[in-house]
């Protein structure tokens, strides 16, 4: 079972595309919300093994997504 706090940012280049936020899930369920740069998130485990991590940019012209499983 995994212990401690993890780090998770989000760096974006996007040019001249304003980024509003950023939310990142696990699963399905979003486990934060962030508006500023560099979109970093530390995050204490629920004590289940396998965790499936989505960020969600979204920006003046639409959505990025990057999935990653932990």
């Amino acid at each position: 079972t995994p212990s401690g706090t993890y780090l998770l940012q989000l760096q974006i280049a996007a040019g001249n595309i304003k980024v509003n936020h950023v939310d990142y899930f696990d699963g399905d369920t979003r486990v934060a919300s962030l508006t500023a740069a560099p979109y970093t998130l530390q995050w204490t485990p629920n004590g289940t093994n396998t965790f499936n991590f989505k960020a969600q940019a979204y920006t003046d012209d639409g959505l990025y997504t990057m999935q990653i499983s932990i």
